[in-house]
């Protein structure tokens, strides 16, 4: 009888510091998840010899999308958007097409608070990474705006609301995101 009360008394301690973990592990994923949105989009660029753009827009609360779309290969007209087609990137859009989209906003990443940090490091609500087949990365802040070429490294700070726990991913110029743990 002493066993047991001793096992239940060490579950119920334990309880709080796993469920903490667990809730820390989904905010370390919403990172990954971004990371790996962006490597595939370079990986895409690579193999593919197409433009491959990744669209983040910030939503409320902390929460956002995340967008993933790559140029079309008209038959007999080759490819139709590159990296500086302003407009071509818009949902609709005939020349380009969506690959993959996923919001933040699910109860999965509810405690994930997400930031986006241009090079300059400021907070913006909008942000395109276009990455071209040549290798040259660009990005652009504006809605519709000229795609520049990267400079610097722009990134995501993924807090966790509820432990303030924060991972960042990192965007460098090759494309090759990285997250910080």
């Amino acid at each position: 009888m002493v066993s047991v009360v001793i096992i239940a008394l060490l579950a119920a301690m334990a309880t709080p510091s796993f469920v903490a973990m667990m809730r820390d592990r989904r905010v370390v994923r919403a990172g990954l998840l971004l990371a790996d949105t962006y490597r595939e989009a370079r990986s895409r660029t690579l193999s593919r010899g197409i433009a491959v753009m990744v669209r983040w827009r910030a939503g409320a609360g902390g929460k956002g999308t995340i967008e993933m779309r790559e140029a079309v290969v008209a038959p007999g007209q080759g490819v139709a958007a590159t990296c500086q087609s302003v407009g071509a990137w818009t949902t609709g859009s005939v020349v380009t097409r969506e690959i993959s989209s996923f919001d933040f906003a699910g109860p999965t990443y509810e405690l994930a608070n997400l930031l986006f940090l241009t090079e300059s490091n400021a907070s913006t609500p909008f942000a395109d990474i276009c990455f071209s087949p040549n290798g040259v990365t660009c990005a652009t802040y504006l809605e519709n705006g000229v795609c520049n070429r990267l400079a610097g490294v722009p990134r995501f700070d993924v807090t966790n609301t509820l432990t303030t726990m924060k991972r960042t991913v990192f965007i460098p110029p090759n494309g090759v995101a990285r997250l910080q743990l």
